[in-house]
């Protein structure tokens, strides 16, 4: 397979920059692949064209809602926060409203017409490292005319997502709250200001709840939520002993079933992430109805139904060598899995996981380098991935490179795919 780092090939004189970013091109990059909305680490978000590496617009601290129409940013006020909604295929501004307090945004709901907002966390604490708390306050806010809500909750939560009609709030509950060990999943009704738990239909589960979150997606349709959970070595198995027969299992996927309002646990069989947790990945096929888990440090895939939420067939991938890296999981629509595992990709054959390719990325210098993002072009024609601030298109197939993007500000980059569907327009009000 040839691999040509394009950047060389282009030639340093005749590359170009535009807005910040470098390309070397070998070819188009794919007929729907032109413009594609890129985050860095930092939540910088730009709209880039692949074509000549300009850079349309670029936003920071900017939240992308999921059908990529949208854009939200909040500016502080004096006592207050202003939040901004813009058009994701131009960067434009399209609304604006204000609310009381110096405000972060934690959560936009499915079809983007609620934001939830909280006290802004401290660079790098994930949402599972909670701030001890006896008393939560939260602000939710309407891109239409519902009128903002403010709720102050006895104990320490944290928000995770909205259900799809936008009745209800999804939290973490952490308890105790001013010494978090372990959390709950609650929802907050927002007609009542009612905090109750969710529905399960498992009784083996144990409540509480002490996994740590590997990785998350969203059904393109956005009513379920999956979220990948393994238990740190030494723990607790996640399951309820005195209910269950089975033996002790210490990796699950929580669906949260965004419409319906009810959660699920779809149990890994073990060894699935025992010998190294932190590196099982998560992906999800195009159209939804497959979930891939993978755990490198045991060499096992699990194919799952998310209509059966049951898995239904694990798969032994020798070429995953017991490795330890963190995975990183996409799909195809033809079936194709791609996994990657520090500097190399490795592909999979559609129904039967059989090796079909492997390469290797590769720095200016020619030097191996981690890869970090993978997602499939909107026409699933280029293969891209993300590796020390630059991202990198290749052809699925021919497996050869069409183009390199190199990022301004070297932060590691995810691509999220074209700007699509109509922008919603926040109205102009102030909490004042």
């Amino acid at each position: 397979m040839r691999r040509t780092h394009l950047m060389a090939a282009f030639g340093a004189a005749t590359a170009v920059t535009i807005g910040g970013w470098i390309l070397g091109s070998g070819g188009a990059a794919g007929p729907d692949s032109t413009e594609v909305l890129v985050v860095d680490d930092d939540g910088t978000v730009s709209l880039v064209d692949t074509s000549d590496g300009s850079t349309r617009f670029r936003v920071d601290d900017a939240v992308v809602s999921r059908d990529r129409s949208s854009l939200f940013r909040t500016v502080d006020g004096v006592g207050s926060t202003h939040i901004e909604s813009r058009d994701a295929a131009n960067g434009d501004v399209t609304g604006l409203t204000t609310v009381a307090g110096d405000l972060a945004i934690r959560a936009v709901s499915p079809r983007a017409g609620a934001i939830a907002l909280m006290e802004e966390r401290a660079d790098g604490l994930a949402l599972y490292e909670p701030i001890p708390r006896d008393v939560t306050s939260i602000t939710v806010a309407y891109t239409d005319e519902r009128p903002s809500q403010e709720f102050s909750l006895p104990g320490n939560y944290e928000v995770e997502t909205f259900s799809y009609d936008e009745s209800v709030l999804y939290l973490l509950e952490f308890q105790p709250p001013t010494d978090p060990e372990y959390y709950l999943v609650r929802e907050l009704n927002l007609a009542t200001g009612e905090v109750e738990g969710v529905k399960t239909p498992q009784v083996e589960l144990r409540p509480e709840m002490r996994g740590v979150a590997r990785s998350q997606q969203v059904a393109p349709d956005g009513r379920r939520l999956f979220t990948l959970y393994s238990i740190p070595s030494g723990d607790e198995p996640v399951h309820d002993v005195t209910t269950s027969v089975d033996s002790e299992r210490w990796a699950f996927v929580h669906v949260l079933d965004l419409e319906q309002g009810i959660d699920f646990c779809i149990f890994l069989p073990t060894p699935m992430g025992e010998a190294a947790e932190a590196s099982v990945g998560l992906g999800l096929s195009p159209d939804g109805s497959t979930l891939w888990v993978v755990d490198p440090s045991t060499s096992l895939v699990a194919r799952i139904d998310t209509t059966d939420l049951a898995i239904t067939e694990v798969y032994e991938v020798p070429e995953l060598e017991n490795r330890r890296q963190r995975a990183e999981v996409t799909a195809a629509d033809d079936g194709t899995v791609y996994i990657a595992l520090g500097p190399d990709i490795i592909e999979l054959a559609p129904d039967t996981l059989a090796l079909s390719g492997v390469w290797r990325s590769s720095g200016a210098g020619g030097l191996p380098v981690p890869v970090n993002a993978l997602s499939i072009s909107a026409d699933s024609q280029v293969l891209f991935y993300g590796s020390e601030g630059r991202i990198v298109m290749i052809s699925r197939a021919t497996r050869e490179e069409l183009a390199v993007l190199e990022g301004p500000d070297g932060e590691d980059l995810t691509i999220l795919g074209p700007p699509t569907g109509a922008a919603v327009q926040i109205p102009l009000s102030c909490a004042c």
